[in-house]
């Protein structure tokens, strides 16, 4: 848009220079032709022109700038209402309470506008772990709603979440793993807008995730507890009998 102003300045600029030239040229012309001479009139006239000139080039001056002047302005309007409305989607895994080898896939709108039709592509990290193990991870990915599917809608610092999955499932292997997710989504003006996400499970290295019990077998443990527990209650009431 610039350069077509700019350009457009210069084209008026020459077409003025031209005929000033022109004026000139007919003027000096004349002269010679009807072999007058220049009197204190004639300079008058002369000077005149040239202020009338002047006047003219500054005139195109400041309408050029003040054109300029406003497409600026409307450009920066312009990218304030799209940083406005503009989403920004992240893509990640969080633990689930204090079971951190249970983990839901989450997906969050960061940006100050709304995201519409939200659509997921995981892709596995050539160089990160087995190929094949992370085809079966993001197959189970994949068969989430949110994944496979999509959102229709989702607003500013909103988020989806879905059962992801069990990192007992993929032993010490997972953690070599790591994914790129890319998204895309559209804001209310209909611009799509493209995202990159990593997941990258190498960052669970070390935390002992892997040896916390899951909630099954915490709720067997506690089950047995009750069990032994009633068995010696059973026990001592067998033993008071006898006596």
């Amino acid at each position: 848009m610039k350069s077509t102003v700019i350009s457009g300045f210069v084209v008026l600029m020459c077409i003025l220079i031209v005929v000033t030239a022109v004026m000139f040229g007919v003027s000096i012309g004349s002269s010679l032709v009807n072999k007058t001479e220049f009197t204190q009139d004639t300079y008058s006239g002369w000077i005149a022109a040239g202020a009338t000139l002047a006047i003219t080039i500054l005139t195109v001056v400041l309408a050029w700038e003040t054109h300029a002047m406003r497409i600026l302005q409307q450009q920066q309007m312009k990218g304030l209402r799209a940083d406005a409305i503009k989403p920004d989607i992240d893509i990640h895994l969080q633990t689930i309470g204090t079971m951190s080898n249970l983990l839901d896939i989450v997906v969050r709108n960061s940006g100050n506008g709304v995201a519409r039709n939200i659509n997921t592509n995981i892709l596995h990290v050539d160089g990160y772990g087995d190929s094949k193990i992370a085809s079966e991870i993001i197959d189970e990915l994949n068969k989430r709603a949110i994944m496979s599917y999509g959102i229709s809608t989702l607003g500013p610092r909103r988020e989806r979440r879905s059962f992801a999955l069990h990192m007992l499932d993929y032993k010490d292997d997972i953690l070599d793993i790591r994914l790129e997710v890319k998204t895309t989504c559209i804001d209310d003006d209909g611009t799509e807008h493209p995202f990159i996400s990593t997941i990258d499970f190498g960052e669970y290295r070390g935390t002992g995730s892997l040896e916390i019990k899951t909630t099954h077998d915490i709720a067997k443990a506690l089950n047995k507890i009750v069990k032994d527990g009633l068995t010696v209650k059973l026990s001592e009431l067998q033993s008071e009998d006898d006596n």
